[in-house]
């Protein structure tokens, strides 16, 4: 399923953050249930890829290695994201940086995959989500970008996000699973109320996936 914050909801109060700062209600789409109010959907060309996580669940593991560099199939992680996005039609990615920030600097030089631009934003204190977005905008331009975490592995396609996002009045669409992980998202008649639901694992909850869209926009509410 996906989703889109609603311009509408966004500046209201009470709201729920997302990572460290975002404050906003999100809307939930099922997956082919929206029709493109405006035509055809622009293909973002932009990733922000967030690896600047402690890894703290995997410790000691990724007390020198960055979790997003952690082997996967023999591969590191993050190439298996990073050649997800390029099959997307992603060119230019930025990695946030802060814990043990060495190897993914020489991972970026190394560039693993050709014509994929590689720029870094180090965080000298962790900032999250939010902070590392507002770190971003002169990397989104004036145009959507995609939004991953860098410890998830996905295999799906494009599409349906990118129809959520052309949903009106949406200003970022999320990827959420209903069968699988805490599903700590409430989605009350289509649109998320809360990512901390204290009926977490109920029928209605959803698990936030790690994948989402964003359009310039949802900086104001940052």
């Amino acid at each position: 399923a996906e989703g889109g914050i609603d311009r509408r909801n966004a500046a209201r109060r009470n709201h729920i953050a997302l990572g460290a700062s975002i404050g906003a209600v999100f809307g939930i789409t099922r997956t082919g249930a929206i029709v493109c109010a405006r035509g055809v959907v622009k293909r973002p060309d932009r990733a922000l890829v967030l690896c600047a996580g402690f890894g703290q669940r995997m410790h000691p593991l990724t007390c020198d290695t960055p979790k997003p560099l952690m082997p996967l199939w023999g591969v590191p992680n993050l190439t298996h994201i990073l050649t997800t996005l390029q099959a997307w039609g992603i060119r230019d990615v930025l990695l946030n940086l802060h814990h043990v920030p060495d190897p993914l600097l020489q991972y970026a030089r190394a560039c693993p995959l050709p014509g994929m631009r590689i720029d870094l934003s180090f965080e000298a204190d962790i900032l999250g989500t939010g902070g590392a977005l507002q770190n971003a905008k002169w990397f989104m331009r004036n145009d959507p970008i995609w939004v991953v975490n860098a410890d998830i592995l996905m295999d799906l396609k494009p599409t349906p996000m990118l129809r959520a996002l052309d949903h009106p009045r949406t200003i970022a669409s999320v990827w959420v699973d209903d069968r699988s992980g805490p599903r700590t998202v409430e989605c009350p008649g289509g649109r998320v109320k809360t990512f901390r639901s204290a009926h977490a694992g109920r029928d209605g909850t959803y698990t936030f996936c790690g994948v989402q869209i964003v359009q310039p926009e949802l900086l104001q509410y940052l």
